[in-house]
C-alpha cells in the first residue's frame, strides 16, 4: 500500500493567486476568494445563525470540507466563528481532506493576501503538519477551534472516519476540491454515500458547482438539493440538506466499518465531571484534554505526589516507532501520535524552564539486520525528511558531535523531554482551564455504581470522590479491578542510570538510541538506559543493571562509555505494557456480557448480525503506554476526550479498533477460547 503524498504543483499569476497545475484550475475566485467563501459556504449553510442556535453543551458543531487547498475556507470560518457572541466553551470542529497539500511555503504565500486572517493563518502555519498520509489533529484559539486535517484520498479517508450510526457526525459540508470535470476521482458515488453515512439529521451542504452528477448523486442518497445563484460570474451553484437520518438498508459500500463488537457507547454524562485514577503522564494529559472541554476533574493518586512511577524519569527520548508497512497499525498510530505530541510538548514549554528540546534523535543501525530493516522502512513509508531520513556513519557523527561507527535513522524534530516535569506542566495547564482537584496518598479499592454516578471507594468503604465518568490511567494498578479481567497487561521493570556529564560526554548534541539510549547533558547530568525486565518488579537499584546500561553504550562508543565512573546513581520504575505493545484507550465493556454476546465469533457470523457491546457506562481507560508514554499518552488523552464528548476521532477506524480494551477478548473468542 503506497501512501506517499505529493504536494500541490502551483503556478502564480501577477496578483499572487495560486493555480493548480495538476487540475488546471483555480483555488478561489479572482473576484475575491474570501468573499467567495462567505457566499458559497458560510451563507449557504446558514452558519452564523446556526452557531447562535446550536446547543454547544451537548456537542460541538462539526463542518467537513472535501478540499483543504489553501486553507482559506477554514480560516474564514475560524474568523467568523470566533467573532460570534458564543459561550466560551463553544467548540467548532473542522474536518478537512486534501490529497495534494500545499507546502508550508506555498501556503504562507497564498494566505498573505488577507490581512484580516493573519492571526489565524500564523497559528495554522506554526502547526502545519509534515506531509504524512492520514489524520492530523490541531488546536487553535485555546482549543475553541479543532482542525482534523486528513491528507490523502477523500473517498478513502471518509470511508475510514468513525461516526455513530444513529447520531452521525457532520452538521455542515463544504464540497470543494476543484470542478467535477477536472477532478473526477473525488466526485464519485462513494463520496455522496459517505456524506449520508456521516451526516447528522438536518445536516446541510453547499458547493460552488451545479454539475448534474453532483445534484443527481446527492439526491440519490437522500439529500434535498436546490440550485441557487452562483458567486460573481458563476451562474448557479448547489446547496441543500439531509431531511432525516434514517438508517440505510445495508452498510455503505467501501466503508471500513468498525465491527459491532468494537462500536463505542452512545453515552453522554449529565455532568462534565470525571474522576481520574492515576496522576502520571496519562492521567494529567487526560485531565488537560478534558479541562479544555470544560470538564471538572478529580485526580486520585496512590503515591505521595504525581509522576512518581514510570512517568518520573529525569529525561526521556522522544521519537516515533516505525515499521516497513503502512498496513502496520502501530506505525499508523505512532506517526499520528508523534506529530500531535510534538505540538503538545512545544505548547508546554516555558521560557524559563523548557521541558522539550528538539535536538534530534539518531537511531543507530548497530547490526546488519537493523540496516536492512531501516532501509525497508524508508522505502516502504516514503516519509518526508522532516520526519526521518537516512544518514551515514560520517553524517551521524557530525550530527551527534561524537564519533559513531554506524549508519542511522535521523529524526530531526525528535529530541529529549524532562519527563518528570511533563505531568506537572499538564496539571498546571488543566488548572488554568477548569476546576481540578488532586488527592495524593489515596488508594482506590473499588467502585460502586449509583443512579447518577460512580462512587470511588477506599478499602474502608469511604467515598473518595464521585462522578458520572471514571477513567483508569493507573497503569499496572488497573489489574486489581474486576474490569481488567482477561486483559493481558504486563509489568515491565526498567532502570535508567544517571551520570555526571564530563568533558567528552558534553560534546553529545542529540539523543542516541541503540539497544539502549543516552541523552545529551542537561544540568550537568546525562541519562543512560535502560533495562527491560519482565521477571521482577523490585524497586531496589541493581548494580548489574547500571553495568548493563554502560555496556550497551560501550558497544556503540567505547571511548564515551569509559569516561563515566563505575558507580552512578539510578532510578527504577515499573511500566505497564500490553501484549501487543499498543495502549488501551477507550470505553470498558462488561466482560461477562461481552463473552456471552459474542460467544460464537469463531463461526464467522457477519458483524451486522450482532448488537453493539454492553458497556460499564461512564468507565474508560487510557493506559498501557509502556516505554512510549511521552509519545502516546497526550494523543491518547485527546482521543479519549474526543470519544467521551462525541467529537470527530482523529484516527481511522481500523486503528481505533486496535486500541479498544476488548480487542483481546475478540481474539480469544475467534480462537474458540
Amino acid at each position: 500500500m503506497n501512501k506517499q503524498l505529493y504536494s500541490a504543483q502551483l503556478q502564480w499569476d501577477a496578483d499572487g493567486n495560486p493555480y493548480a497545475s495538476q487540475f488546471q484550475d483555480i483555488y478561489f475566485s479572482k473576484q475575491g476568494g474570501l468573499a467567495e467563501t462567505e457566499a458559497v459556504f458560510l451563507a449557504n449553510n446558514n452558519l452564523p445563525q446556526r452557531w447562535l442556535n446550536h446547543d454547544f453543551t451537548q456537542m460541538p458543531f462539526t463542518i467537513c470540507e472535501t478540499g483543504f487547498g489553501t486553507g482559506l475556507n477554514f480560516l474564514t470560518t475560524c474568523h467568523h466563528f470566533l467573532n460570534q457572541p458564543l459561550p466560551a466553551q463553544s467548540v467548532l470542529h473542522f474536518i478537512s481532506i486534501e490529497k495534494f497539500p500545499l507546502s508550508q511555503a506555498d501556503l504562507s504565500k497564498a494566505l498573505a493576501k488577507w490581512a484580516i486572517l493573519t492571526p489565524y493563518a500564523d497559528t495554522l502555519l506554526n502547526q502545519y503538519p509534515a506531509l504524512v498520509y492520514g489524520w492530523h489533529r490541531r488546536q487553535l484559539a485555546q482549543g475553541r477551534i479543532v482542525l482534523t486535517l486528513g491528507l490523502g484520498d477523500v473517498n478513502e479517508l471518509l470511508a475510514n472516519l468513525y461516526a455513530d450510526r444513529q447520531r452521525g457526525l457532520v452538521d455542515a459540508w463544504y464540497l470543494d476540491g476543484f470542478a467535477p470535470a477536472k477532478n473526477p476521482e473525488m466526485w464519485q458515488t462513494s463520496l455522496f454515500e459517505q456524506m449520508r453515512r456521516l451526516s447528522r439529521s438536518q445536516a446541510t451542504f453547499s458547493t460552488f458547482t451545479a454539475a448534474g452528477l453532483v445534484r443527481r448523486g446527492l439526491t440519490a442518497v437522500g439529500f434535498h438539493v436546490e440550485k441557487v445563484a452562483g458567486f460573481a460570474e458563476k451562474r448557479e451553484m448547489l446547496r441543500g440538506f439531509l431531511p432525516d437520518k434514517t438508517m440505510p438498508d445495508k452498510p455503505v459500500a467501501h466503508t471500513t466499518s468498525l465491527p459491532a463488537w468494537f462500536h463505542y457507547p452512545d453515552y453522554q454524562a449529565d455532568e462534565k465531571h470525571a474522576v481520574i485514577i492515576g496522576a502520571g503522564l496519562a492521567g494529567t494529559a487526560t485531565a488537560q484534554a478534558l479541562s479544555r472541554r470544560g470538564w471538572r476533574c478529580t485526580l486520585l493518586e496512590a503515591q505521595p505526589a504525581i509522576a512518581l512511577g514510570g512517568s518520573g524519569n529525569r529525561q526521556g527520548v522522544f521519537y516515533p516507532l516505525l515499521s516497513a508497512s503502512w498496513e502496520d497499525i502501530p506505525t499508523q498510530f505512532y506517526l499520528s501520535a508523534y506529530q500531535f505530541a510534538q505540538r503538545h510538548l512545544q505548547a508546554l514549554n516555558q521560557i524559563d524552564m523548557p521541558i522539550f528540546t528538539a535536538c534530534g534523535v539518531l537511531q543507530l543501525a548497530t547490526t546488519t539486520a537493523l540496516q536492512i530493516r531501516f532501509a525497508k522502512i524508508l522505502q516502504a513509508l516514503q516519509l518526508p525528511v522532516e520526519i526521518v531520513q537516512a544518514v551515514s556513519a560520517q553524517q551521524a557523527s557530525a550530527l551527534a558531535g561524537i564519533s559513531l561507527e554506524h549508519n542511522a535513522l535521523y529524526f530531526p524534530q525528535a529530541g529529549w523531554v524532562a519527563t518528570a516535569q511533563v505531568s506537572q506542566y499538564q496539571l498546571n495547564q488543566a488548572r488554568q482551564q477548569a476546576e481540578i482537584v488532586l488527592q495524593c496518598n489515596v488508594t482506590v479499592a473499588h467502585l460502586q455504581k449509583t443512579a447518577e454516578s460512580w462512587q470511588v471507594l477506599d478499602a474502608q468503604g469511604h467515598c473518595l470522590a464521585h462522578a458520572p465518568v471514571v477513567i483508569f490511567t493507573n497503569a499496572q494498578g488497573f489489574k486489581s479491578f474486576p474490569y481488567a479481567q482477561d486483559l493481558p497487561l504486563q509489568a515491565v521493570r526498567g532502570q535508567v542510570s544517571y551520570a555526571p556529564a564530563n568533558r567528552n560526554s558534553q560534546a553529545l548534541k542529540m539523543a542516541l538510541c541503540y539497544e539502549g539510549f543516552i541523552t545529551p547533558a542537561w544540568e550537568h547530568q546525562q541519562v543512560i538506559g535502560a533495562s527491560y525486565d519482565l521477571t521482577t518488579t523490585t524497586p531496589e537499584i541493581r548494580t548489574a543493571d547500571n553495568q548493563a546500561n554502560i555496556e550497551k553504550l560501550q558497544a556503540i562508543n567505547a571511548d564515551l562509555a569509559r569516561t563515566f565512573p563505575p558507580i552512578i546513581s539510578a532510578r527504577s520504575a515499573v511500566r505497564c505494557s500490553s501484549l501487543d505493545h499498543l495502549p488501551l484507550i477507550g470505553a470498558l465493556p462488561d466482560y461477562a456480557q461481552f463473552m456471552k454476546d459474542y460467544a460464537d465469533l469463531q463461526h464467522g457470523r457477519p458483524s451486522e448480525q450482532y448488537a453493539p457491546p454492553h458497556y460499564h457506562q461512564g468507565l474508560y481507560v487510557n493506559l498501557a503506554h509502556g516505554s512510549r508514554g511521552l509519545l502516546s499518552a497526550p494523543f491518547g488523552a485527546e482521543l479519549l476526550a474526543s470519544l467521551i464528548n462525541h467529537e470527530p476521532l482523529p484516527l481511522p477506524q481500523q486503528v481505533l479498533s486496535a486500541l479498544t480494551p476488548q480487542r483481546f477478548w475478540v481474539r480469544q473468542l475467534k480462537r474458540g477460547k
